[in-house]
């Protein structure tokens, strides 16, 4: 069976990157006292999980490995405080 490989140019392997980097603000949020009622809905934990499985599930698309590993570590040591067997999974 051959395989079908798409490559991402580097602007959207950033904007994946940095995602990546910013789901551990929303996830953090979290362990702080809670906001105001007035407080972004768009960034709870439910919706950084989301982002996180997001991510993981796009590596499956990068043609270079040291990219994919790189990605899926960081996406592995966020998910680890939430859901410790998915994160074994993705390591």
């Amino acid at each position: 069976m051959s395989k079908i490989l798409v490559r991402f140019p580097p602007s959207a392997v950033f904007c994946l990157t940095a995602t990546l980097f910013v789901a551990p603000l929303c996830i953090s949020s979290f362990a702080q006292e809670k906001r105001a009622s007035n407080a972004s809905s768009s960034c709870d934990r439910e919706n950084a999980l989301a982002i996180l499985d997001e991510q993981i599930a796009a590596t499956r698309t990068f043609d270079e490995e040291e990219q994919r590993v790189g990605v899926l570590i960081r996406a592995a040591e966020l998910l680890w405080p939430h859901q410790q067997e998915k994160a074994r999974a993705v390591f």
